[in-house]
C-alpha cells in the first residue's frame, strides 16, 4: 500500500455565476486556473511527490512555460485560456503543514490582488484599509475552497479514478460562505479602467497577461468576430467599447453596444446577418475517458499515465488555437473540459455562409481522435475499448445581451442533461433563444454521420427567403401524419422513393422546381429521408418489446405509470393523457405490446419532426438578413 494525494479546487461554476460580463466570467475561470498553477508549483519543489495528473511541462511543438508559467503555443504567443483542471492528483503523501503553507501562500497572493484592485475603485475608497483587508480576507478563506485529500492505495488500484472519486465525495462537501451578502469577487472581476487607449484589467489579467493585453472581447465583439481583421471592426471596438468602459451610459450619453452595431453594418454591408446579434456559448466534455483510464490500469500498463495526461494538455492547446482559429474566446480549456463563446457562424465576401458553428465542433472532434484516440503511445489501449472516448456539448446560441449567468445556466444543463443523457451520448445539444422569446432546440448525434452531413449540406444552402422556408414549415406541419405513414415503410429504398414522390406531389408550383432539383427543397427531403432512415420508427421489434417487458416486471394491469415514464423518458415529448388511459385499459399482452410499439412509434416520429423543424429553423436563423 502507498499513500495518494488529491487536492481540489473550486466553486468554479459557483464563482462564474457570480459574474456579469464575458471578461468577468474568464477572469474567475482564470483565476481557479492560477491557483492550480500555483499548487503544481509547491508539489514539484517536493522531490518525494511525483504528479500523476495533470501534465504540465513542455510539449516540444505543442506548448511551452515560460519565467512567469503563462501558456505559449509554437509561435511564441501566450494562451489568453486557463489550461489547468480543478483537480490534482499525486503520489506520495503531502503533508497537511506542506499543503496547508502553500494554500495560505497562494490566499494571501490572491487576497494581495483583490484589495489593491479594490481600494482603488470608488465604492470602497472611504473603506479603511485596515477593515477592508480583513473582509476580504475573511471572505476569500470562506470563498475559495483548496481541499486535500489522503490516502493508501494498492499498487494494483486504479489510483486516477478512486482519486476521481474522491474529489468528487469532497467537492460534495463545499461549505457557504458566511460572508456571501459581499460583492467583492464580481466588483474585482469586472474591474477596469481606461487612460486614453491604454487598458487596465484586473490583478489576475494585468500579472498574467502583460504583453497579451487584452485578453476577452465583449459579447458584441464576440458575435461580429469575424470582421476583426477588418478596419472597420476595430475602430468600432476602440470608439465604442474600449474607450466608454469606464463610464456610464448616462456619462457617455448614448447606448454605446448599438453604436458599436452601426458601425459594424456600414462596415460589412450584405455580410451582416440577423445571427451577429447572437453568440453560441459552448460546453463540451470527454465521454467514456474514465474506460480509458481503467483499460490502462487492467492492461498493467499504468507507465501509459503520463503519456494519456500528456495527450490532454495537448489537447487542450490544439482545441483552444481552433477556437480562436474560428474567432471564438476560450473561457477554460483543462483536459477534456472545454467552455468557449464563439461566433454562430461565418459568412465570405458575397454574405453566403461557410462554416458554422457546427464546424468548429467537428474541428475540435478531429483533434480529439489525432490527440486521444490515435496517438501512437495509447492506440493498442483505444483499440481494445468496446466504447471509445469521444465528445459531447452543450450549445446555447443566445442574443448578445442575454443574461450570461442564465446562459452559462442553460449550457452546463444541455450539455448533462441533454448530449450526456442520449444512447451511447456523443451528442450536440444544441438550443437557439431568441431576443423575440422564441427558442427551439435538438440534440444531434454525432455518430448518425449521414445527418450530421446533411445538415452541413443543408447550412451551406444560400438565397433562400425566410417566407420561404416559413411557408415550407407550414406547409409540412399539416402533413405530420402523411409523413408518418411512410417513416413505417420497412424497405429503405421503398420509404426514400415514397418521400421523393410526397415531395413532388406537395411541393409541385414553379417556385419549388428548381430548389427541389438542386436546392433548399433538395436537402431538405434528403435530410428527412436520413433522419427517417436512422431512427427507424420500425425498428421497435419483439426482442426491444421483451426487453423492456422483463426490465420494468410489468403483469396485467400492473405498473403501468412505470412503463409509460420509461416510454416518455426516452423520448423529448410529453406524456399523452390518451396513452395512459390506453394502457390502463390493456387486457392481455398482446394488446399492450402493441400498443406500446404504436405508442413508440409516436414519439419516435413526434422527435424526428421536431429534430427536422429544429434543424430548419436553426438554418433560417443564420442566414436570416432579419428577425
Amino acid at each position: 500500500m502507498k499513500k495518494y494525494t488529491a487536492i481540489t479546487i473550486g466553486p468554479i461554476y459557483e464563482t462564474m455565476q457570480l459574474a456579469r460580463s464575458t471578461k468577468a466570467i474568464w477572469s474567475a475561470s482564470y483565476m481557479f486556473s492560477y491557483i492550480m498553477r500555483e499548487l503544481l508549483a509547491c508539489v514539484k519543489a517536493k522531490n518525494d511527490l511525483e504528479i500523476i495528473l495533470p501534465f504540465s511541462e513542455n510539449i516540444e511543438g505543442v506548448v511551452t512555460f515560460d519565467e512567469e508559467k503563462s501558456p505559449k503555443d509554437t509561435n511564441d504567443e501566450i494562451l489568453p485560456v486557463g489550461l489547468f483542471p480543478d483537480y490534482l492528483l499525486i503520489k506520495g503523501e503531502w503533508t497537511e503543514e506542506d499543503f496547508t503553507e502553500c494554500r495560505e501562500k497562494i490566499l494571501e497572493e490572491v487576497k494581495e490582488g483583490f484589495k489593491e484592485d479594490l481600494q482603488s475603485l470608488d465604492k470602497y475608497v472611504s473603506v479603511q484599509k485596515n477593515d477592508l483587508d480583513k473582509r476580504i480576507k475573511k471572505y476569500l478563506e470562506n470563498h475559495i475552497q483548496i481541499r486535500r485529500i489522503c490516502v493508501k492505495l494498492d499498487e494494483n488500484d486504479n489510483h486516477i479514478l478512486k482519486l476521481y472519486k474522491l474529489c468528487e465525495t469532497a467537492e460534495l462537501f463545499n461549505t457557504t460562505n458566511p460572508h456571501a451578502q459581499e460583492t467583492f469577487l464580481s466588483d474585482y472581476f469586472e474591474k477596469y479602467k481606461t487612460t486614453v487607449k491604454e487598458a487596465e484589467y484586473n490583478d489576475v489579467v494585468r500579472q498574467n497577461f502583460k504583453k497579451k493585453g487584452r485578453p476577452f472581447k465583449s459579447t458584441a465583439e464576440i458575435a461580429t468576430a469575424e470582421f476583426e481583421d477588418k478596419q472597420f471592426y476595430k475602430e468600432a471596438s476602440e470608439d465604442h467599447i474600449l474607450d466608454k468602459k469606464d463610464k456610464t451610459k448616462e456619462e457617455i450619453g448614448y447606448d454605446t453596444q448599438n453604436e458599436f452595431y452601426n458601425d459594424i453594418k456600414r462596415g460589412a454591408g450584405n455580410r451582416f446577418k440577423f445571427h451577429h446579434k447572437y453568440i453560441a456559448i459552448v460546453q463540451a466534455d470527454g465521454d467514456s475517458v474514465g474506460g480509458l483510464i481503467k483499460k490502462i490500469y487492467e492492461g498493467g500498463k499504468s507507465s501509459k499515465i503520463e503519456e494519456f495526461s500528456k495527450s490532454l494538455l495537448a489537447f487542450s492547446v490544439k482545441a483552444t488555437q481552433a477556437i480562436l482559429a474560428y474567432n471564438g474566446s476560450a473561457v477554460y480549456s483543462g483536459g477534456d473540459d472545454l467552455l468557449f463563446f464563439a461566433p454562430v457562424a461565418h459568412t465570405d465576401e458575397n454574405g453566403k455562409t461557410v462554416k458554422t458553428i457546427l464546424d468548429l465542433i467537428e474541428k475540435i472532434d478531429k483533434i480529439f481522435e489525432k490527440q486521444i484516440l490515435k496517438n501512437s503511445e495509447l492506440s493498442d489501449i483505444v483499440n481494445k475499448l468496446e466504447t471509445k472516448p469521444t465528445m459531447s456539448y452543450g450549445v446555447h446560441i443566445a442574443y448578445y445581451k442575454f443574461p450570461l449567468d442564465q446562459a452559462l445556466e442553460n449550457v452546463w444543463s444541455l450539455l448533462v442533461n441533454k448530449a450526456k443523457k442520449e444512447d451511447g451520448k456523443n451528442a450536440i445539444a444544441l438550443k437557439v433563444t431568441k431576443h423575440s422569446g422564441q427558442v427551439f432546440e435538438t440534440i444531434l448525434k454525432k455518430n448518425q454521420k449521414t445527418i450530421i452531413e446533411n445538415v452541413e449540406r443543408l447550412f451551406k444552402e444560400t438565397g433562400v427567403e425566410d417566407n420561404f422556408i416559413s411557408n415550407f414549415m407550414y406547409k409540412l406541419s399539416p402533413l405530420s401524419v402523411v409523413i408518418k405513414n411512410i417513416g413505417r415503410i420497412q424497405g429503405g429504398d421503398e420509404r426514400n422513393k415514397r418521400f421523393g414522390a410526397f415531395f413532388e406531389n406537395y411541393f409541385n408550383e414553379n417556385i419549388h422546381k428548381q430548389s427541389l432539383e438542386d436546392g433548399f427543397l433538395s436537402n431538405a427531403k434528403e435530410l428527412l429521408k436520413e433522419i427517417y432512415g436512422v431512427n427507424s420508427l420500425t425498428g421497435f421489434s419483439n426482442e426491444r418489446y421483451k426487453e423492456i417487458n422483463e426490465k420494468i416486471n410489468i403483469s396485467d394491469n400492473q405498473n403501468n405509470e412505470k412503463l409509460k415514464s420509461m416510454i416518455f423518458d426516452n423520448c423529448m415529448f410529453i406524456e399523452n393523457d390518451e396513452y395512459k388511459e390506453q394502457l390502463s385499459q390493456c387486457g392481455n399482452k398482446d394488446e399492450k405490446e402493441k400498443l406500446i410499439k404504436e405508442i413508440y412509434m409516436e414519439e419516435l416520429h413526434q422527435r424526428n419532426i421536431n429534430q427536422l423543424y429544429a434543424i430548419l429553423r436553426f438554418y433560417q436563423f443564420i442566414n436570416a438578413k432579419s428577425e
